[in-house]
């Protein structure tokens, strides 16, 4: 269990891996319930539309991919990556 709890950590947050990223999360909570809830379709009706499958998932990660780019600027430095202030004139 430790391993699963790594992957799950690391993909749930940030470039500096200690702060939680709410698209990261909403991505992964997103991309579970597709698979839930194509899993229930596939078992209690027999039905798989693998394009249907398909445009969720494209839809799910473009608009992961998006919220995290949108909020790049705000991510925390990576740890080790100190820069020190600069210091203007004076």
């Amino acid at each position: 269990m430790p391993l699963i709890s790594t992957i799950i950590k690391h993909c749930a947050t940030g470039i500096d891996g200690e702060t939680y990223d709410i698209a990261r999360i909403g991505g992964m909570i997103g991309l579970l319930a597709l698979i839930v809830y194509t899993g229930f379709q596939l078992v209690a009706h027999h039905v798989f539309d693998p394009m249907s499958f398909g445009a969720g998932t494209g839809a799910i990660l473009t608009g992961t991919g998006a919220g995290i780019g949108m909020k790049a600027k705000t991510e925390p430095p990576a740890a080790g990556d100190f820069k020190p202030p600069v210091q203007g004139p004076g």
